[in-house]
This record gives C-alpha cells, sequence and structure tokens, in this order.
C-alpha cells in the first residue's frame, strides 16, 4: 500500500504541474477575432469554458492534496509539507492569472 499510495501522490504532482501548464497554454492559444460580430458572445464562451476547466483541474488536484496527511498515515508513507505546497503551486498561478485576466477586463469595461 505504501508504493500504491507514493505512485498515487507522483502521478497527482505531475498532473498539477502538467495539467496546468497544458490548460494555460490551450487558453492563451485560443483565437478570437476582435472585428467578427460576435466577439463579446465568442470571449464569454471561451472564458466560461476556460473557468469551467480550470474549477475541475483545482478540485482534481486539491482534494486530495488537502487529505494528503491523512492519506498518507492510511497508505503508511510519510510525505513532508513541501510537497503540498509544491502541488498547489501551479493551482495557485492559474488563479492567480485568473483574477489578474478578470480585473483587466473589468477596467477596460469601465473605460469603454
Amino acid at each position: 500500500m505504501n508504493i500504491l499510495g507514493s505512485i498515487f501522490f507522483i502521478i497527482l504532482f505531475g498532473y498539477s504541474v502538467l495539467g496546468g501548464f497544458v490548460l494555460f497554454g490551450e487558453y492563451s492559444e485560443t483565437r478570437i477575432d476582435p472585428k467578427q460580430k460576435d466577439y463579446k458572445k465568442q470571449h464569454s464562451k471561451v472564458n466560461r469554458i476556460f473557468l469551467t476547466k480550470l474549477i475541475k483541474y483545482t478540485l482534481i488536484v486539491c482534494i486530495p492534496t488537502y487529505f494528503m496527511k491523512d492519506l498518507s498515515d492510511i497508505f503508511g508513507s510519510s510525505f513532508d509539507k513541501k510537497y503540498t505546497l509544491g502541488m498547489l503551486a501551479v493551482p495557485f498561478f492559474l488563479w492567480a492569472n485568473t483574477l489578474i485576466m478578470i480585473m483587466v477586463n473589468l477596467s477596460n469595461k469601465e473605460k469603454r
């Protein structure tokens, strides 16, 4: 059980890092043409899709990470606190960037 628990958290850490970068890259590569008539609808749709993916990604990473200490005690392995912080670094980074984008978009709407 100790090895299975360790493998689970190693895979979760890999998903935390690689999945976060893939999610961010997928959003930043989305092309939206501001010259189109449905620009606002298209932009809003892309933002909703990104937000749902970000919420799913965050839940998949944060829930097992939150219970990591309890699960490691059950499996009989031991993890340090720095592993938990490393697994949460990318979700926090993505949420910070998302909040910055939201604030910038809101400030641009006020200027119009």
